[in-house]
C-alpha cells in the first residue's frame, strides 16, 4: 500500500513468502524483517535507487546498495533475507 512507510524489524521473519514488492513508499526496512523466509526466492523493488545499508534508525548514510533492481529478482531476495545476518537495517536517502 501507498501509505506504508516502513518495514519494521522482525516483520516478516520466518514467514512463508516467496514473492514481496517493496512500494516506492517505504523508505525503512528494519533488520532481520525477513530473516528467516527460507521460501523468499524473489523480491522486487518499485524504486530501487538511493538504498543504503545503516546500522541503526538514526543512520544518515551508509554502504549504498547498487545491486537493487526494479524487477523480480533473487539478488533483490538476498539483500532482504541478508537483513538479519548482522541486524542492519535498509534505508532510503531522503
Amino acid at each position: 500500500p501507498e501509505k506504508v512507510t516502513s518495514i519494521g524489524e522482525d516483520a516478516f521473519a520466518g514467514c512463508g513468502l516467496t514473492t514481496i514488492t517493496i512500494p516506492s513508499s517505504v523508505n525503512s526496512i528494519g533488520g532481520a524483517a525477513f530473516d528467516y523466509c527460507n521460501n523468499l526466492t524473489s523480491a522486487k523493488f518499485e524504486n530501487p535507487t538511493g538504498w543504503f545499508v545503516a546500522d541503526s534508525a538514526d543512520a544518515t548514510e551508509g554502504t549504498s546498495v547498487t545491486t537493487l533492481t526494479a524487477d523480480f529478482s533473487d539478488v533483490n531476495a538476498n539483500v532482504l533475507k541478508g537483513l538479519g545476518e548482522n541486524e542492519y537495517m535498509l534505508r532510503k536517502d531522503a
